[in-house]
C-alpha cells in the first residue's frame, strides 16, 4: 500500500514538471513576426468622394437664323479645330434677297443723284401728261360711279314694284280663298244633323256642297301659288340689292383709287417743277441707309449661314440631317466640349467640405481605367448642399483632370477620387499597422536585438496607409510592421 502511493506521487511530479517544462519552452519560444523600417516620407491627408467625368465647356450651338440644312460636315467624335466650318444652310433664296437688296440700293442712290440734279424739262412734260391723264381717268371713274348709281336705283325699284305686285296678289288670293272656305263651311254646318252632327244631304244640296268644297280648293291652290311668287319676287329683290350696292362699291373704289392716282400725279408734278425740299433730301438719303442697311442684313445671314466652332473640341452630338429645316429657336444642333479640359462632378461629405480648398491636387481612379492613374485639382466648390442616396448631406465640387496619360476620360465614366487635404513632406513615417496601443497611450514594438521592446510615441497626421511620427523614433530604427495582440515588452522574436 505504501509503495503504491508513492508510485502515484512520482507519477504526479513528473506530470506537474512536464506541463511545466512544456510552458517554459512555449513562452521561451521566440514569436514569428514582420519587420518595417521607419523612414521618412510624404504623408497625404485624403477625402474620399465617388462622381462622374463631366465637361468643363459644353458648348451648344446653332444657327443664327432659320433655313435648309444643306451640309453638315462633322458626326460625333470628330475632333475640331477653332473656325472650322462645320455645316452649312442653303443660301439659294438668301443669294436672290442680295441681288434684289443691291439693285435696291442702287436705284436708292440714282433717286437721291436726280432729286440733287433737279427734273428735266422732259421729266416735266411727262408729268404733266400723266396729271392729265389720271384726271381723266378719275373723270371717267365718276361717271361710271353715277351711272351705276341710276341703274342700281332702278334695278331696286323695278324689283321692289315686282314685290309690291307679287304682295297684293298673294293678299288677294288669300281673301277670295277665306270667303270661299267659309262658304264651304256654312254649307257642311247648314245641312249637318241636328242631333248626330253628320253630314245628312239630299242629292242637291250634296252638289251644292260639293262645288262649294271645289271652290275652296281651287282659290286655296291660287293663294299657295301667289305666295310661292311673293318669295320669289322678295329673293330677287334682296339679290338686286346686294348686286347694286357692289357695283356701287365697285365703282367708288374706282374712283378713290384714280383720286389717289391723280394727287399722286399732281404731287410729283409739283415735286419735279419746285426745288428739292429739304425733306425730301433727307428722306432720299434714309431710303440709301435703310437700302444699304438691308443689304448688309442680308449678307450678314449668309455670312451666319456656315456655323463655325469657336474653339477645339470634341463633337459630341449633331441634332439634324441634311434636308432638314432648322430655327434659331431650336435645341442646340451641335454640341462640343474641350476633352483637354475634362472635369469630375462629386459630392463631398459635409462632414470633410471644410477641409476642401480650391487648388487642392486630386488623386482619381477611373473605373473604366482601373490601375491607370489620373491627376486632377479642384476647381469649384458648391455652395448649395444635395441629399445623397443614402439620405445624408453633402456638397458638389468639380475637379479638372490636369493628367490621363495613355487614357480618354469620357463623359459619363464613373471616379472614384482622394483630394488631399493636407501633405506632410519628408516627415518620419511607420505603416498605420505598425502602431498599436498599450494602456491608453500610442505605442510601437522597436526591434532590440531578438527582442521586441515597446515604446512610446507621438503621432502626427494619418495618410491612407502611413502615420507620421512626431516623437519616439529614428530614422532607420526596426520595428514590428503587424500582429502584435499577442506580443509583450521584451518578447523574444524572430522574422
Amino acid at each position: 500500500m505504501r509503495l503504491r502511493n508513492i508510485i502515484i506521487i512520482v507519477f504526479l511530479v513528473v506530470i506537474v514538471g512536464g506541463v511545466g517544462w512544456f510552458q517554459y519552452i512555449k513562452e521561451s519560444a521566440p514569436l514569428k513576426v514582420e519587420l518595417a523600417e521607419v523612414k521618412k516620407s510624404d504623408i497625404n491627408v485624403l477625402v474620399a468622394a465617388s462622381g462622374a467625368v463631366s465637361s468643363p465647356k459644353k458648348i451648344s450651338l446653332n444657327f443664327k437664323g432659320s433655313g435648309l440644312i444643306e451640309k453638315i460636315n462633322v458626326k460625333e467624335e470628330d475632333k475640331v479645330e477653332k473656325d472650322d466650318i462645320l455645316a452649312e444652310l442653303d443660301t439659294k433664296d438668301l443669294t436672290v434677297e442680295l441681288k434684289q437688296a443691291k439693285i435696291n440700293l442702287d436705284n436708292a442712290k440714282i433717286s437721291y443723284e436726280k432729286l440733287i440734279k433737279g427734273a428735266t424739262k422732259e421729266d416735266i412734260n411727262l408729268a404733266r401728261v400723266a396729271v392729265d391723264n389720271a384726271k381723266i381717268a378719275l373723270d371717267a371713274a365718276k361717271r361710271k360711279l353715277e351711272e351705276t348709281k341710276t341703274n342700281a336705283a332702278q334695278d331696286i325699284i323695278s324689283a321692289q314694284t315686282s314685290y309690291d305686285t307679287a304682295k297684293s296678289a298673294r293678299d288677294f288670293s288669300y281673301y277670295v280663298y277665306y270667303d270661299t272656305q267659309g262658304k264651304y263651311e256654312e254649307l257642311v254646318k247648314k245641312y249637318e244633323h241636328p242631333v248626330f252632327h253628320q253630314p245628312n244631304y239630299t242629292e242637291s244640296q250634296k252638289t251644292e256642297v260639293d262645288t262649294a268644297k271645289s271652290s275652296a280648293n281651287t282659290t286655296y291652290s291660287s293663294y299657295l301659288s301667289a305666295e310661292s311668287s311673293l318669295k320669289s319676287a322678295e329673293q330677287n329683290l334682296q339679290t338686286v340689292k346686294l348686286k347694286a350696292d357692289a357695283a356701287i362699291k365697285q365703282a367708288q373704289d374706282a374712283v378713290d383709287s384714280t383720286e389717289g392716282s391723280y394727287q399722286s400725279a399732281l404731287a410729283s408734278l409739283k415735286l419735279k417743277e419746285a426745288s428739292p425740299r429739304t425733306e425730301d433730301v433727307k428722306n432720299a438719303k434714309n431710303s440709301i441707309s435703310l437700302s444699304q442697311a438691308t443689304l448688309e442684313a442680308v449678307q450678314n445671314k449668309i455670312d451666319d449661314s456656315g456655323l463655325t466652332s469657336p474653339a477645339d473640341g470634341t463633337i459630341i452630338f449633331v441634332n439634324g440631317k441634311e434636308g432638314e429645316l432648322i430655327s434659331a429657336a431650336k435645341d442646340a444642333f451641335i454640341t462640343m466640349a474641350d476633352f483637354n479640359h475634362v472635369e469630375i462632378t462629386a459630392n463631398v461629405d459635409e462632414v470633410d467640405i471644410g477641409k476642401v480648398k480650391v487648388n487642392q491636387e486630386v488623386n482619381i481612379s477611373l473605373d473604366a481605367y482601373e490601375g491607370f492613374p489620373v491627376k486632377g485639382k479642384v476647381t469649384e466648390i458648391g455652395l448649395n448642399s444635395v441629399v445623397t442616396k443614402g439620405g445624408g448631406t453633402a456638397f458638389p465640387i468639380k475637379v479638372e483632370i490636369t493628367s490621363s496619360k495613355n487614357i480618354v476620360p469620357r463623359i459619363g465614366m464613373n471616379a472614384d477620387i482622394d483630394i488631399i487635404v493636407e501633405t506632410h513632406k519628408n516627415v518620419l513615417a511607420v505603416s498605420i499597422g505598425a502602431l498599436t496601443e498599450r494602456q491608453g497611450k500610442d505605442v510601437v514594438f522597436v526591434i532590440e536585438g531578438d527582442k521586441a521592446k515597446v515604446r512610446k510615441v507621438k503621432v502626427g497626421i494619418y495618410g491612407e496607409d502611413d502615420v507620421e511620427i512626431l516623437d519616439g523614433l529614428e530614422d532607420g530604427e526596426k520595428i514590428v510592421a503587424k500582429n502584435m495582440a499577442q506580443l509583450k515588452d521584451g518578447d523574444k522574436i524572430q522574422w
